[in-house]
């Protein structure tokens, strides 16, 4: 049976943006497959999105959960203070720090990375997806799923929204549907995005953690922030440029095989979700 939700008494356009459910906070849980180098999906299962007022964050509860314990871990001298939020630090692995922020009031969409010791935050003018509805209907997770398309971000991208949910929101940067996004894929299939559950909640306060988490640093990160075009450009080198990546981590970073000699290595293969090719026009 599916979970009853409040509903909207109109759906409104967040380019005009009104307040999709008054004084109510919704998290939607997704997974995200992404193709790896070998053809096989990598899948990171805890991908969360939240949305409360006039925003909507994405991010990986993983990250959210290190977050936390890290502040109750260490003290502001970075010295351990809790010794059993240490140990359950140190036993979560895996995971993202990459998270998107939507601000509709101000039409803003915002990319975090941390990359090493460098934060960065990327900034493009929130512009919604021109989404072609088709006749198709399947059914998904117990909802109506209703298919459309668009070319978005230099990526062709094909979803199913349900407006059984009448939520305008979805993963990443896909948003704009006539409900929530419930799966969404590039024509390559180089990603996945699969909807799982939604929550209701009063509020969220989960925002203070992540943002503090992105925008200090502390220690020797570097905090940058400039439009989304150069923060992509160095996140890709940060991917693709082993020199530069080991600079990011404070030093040079060796590898040694099983008798301790040094080997050499490699990062592997990395595919933006924007398109590197999207950045050589004017954009």
């Amino acid at each position: 049976m599916k979970r009853s939700f409040l509903y909207l008494t109109g759906i409104l356009l967040l380019s005009l943006f009104g307040t999709m459910a008054e004084a109510q906070s919704y998290r939607v849980s997704y997974i995200f497959h992404k193709k790896g180098s070998t053809g096989k999906y990598i899948a990171l299962k805890d991908m969360n999105l939240e949305y409360d007022s006039d925003k909507s964050i994405y991010y990986c509860e993983r990250a959210f959960l290190k977050d936390s314990l890290r502040k109750l871990a260490f003290d502001e001298s970075d010295q351990i203070k809790d010794q059993g939020a240490y140990e359950s630090l140190n036993g979560i692995r895996g995971g993202t720090s990459d998270m998107t922020i939507l601000d509709f009031t101000h039409s803003m969409a915002t990319q975090y990375y941390i990359d090493g010791n460098s934060y960065l935050a990327g900034e493009i003018p929130l512009e919604m997806p021109a989404w072609t509805i088709t006749k198709d209907t399947v059914s998904f997770k117990g909802y109506l799923g209703r298919k459309a398309t668009a070319t978005y971000l230099g990526r062709e991208w094909l979803i199913l929204y349900t407006d059984e949910i009448p939520l305008q929101i979805g993963p990443w940067m896909l948003w704009g549907a006539p409900g929530l996004i419930l799966y969404a894929k590039d024509v390559e299939k180089n990603f996945v995005f699969e909807f799982v559950g939604i929550t209701t909640m009063d509020h969220t306060d989960r925002w203070p953690l992540m943002m503090d988490r992105h925008i200090n640093p502390g220690g020797n990160g570097t905090f940058y922030s400039g439009n989304l075009k150069t923060v992509e450009k160095l996140h890709t080198k940060y991917k693709t440029d082993s020199d530069y990546f080991s600079q990011n981590l404070g030093g040079i970073l060796t590898m040694t095989d099983k008798g301790g000699m040094p080997v050499q290595w490699t990062l592997p293969p990395y595919t933006p979700l924007i398109p590197i090719d999207y950045w050589k026009k004017d954009n």
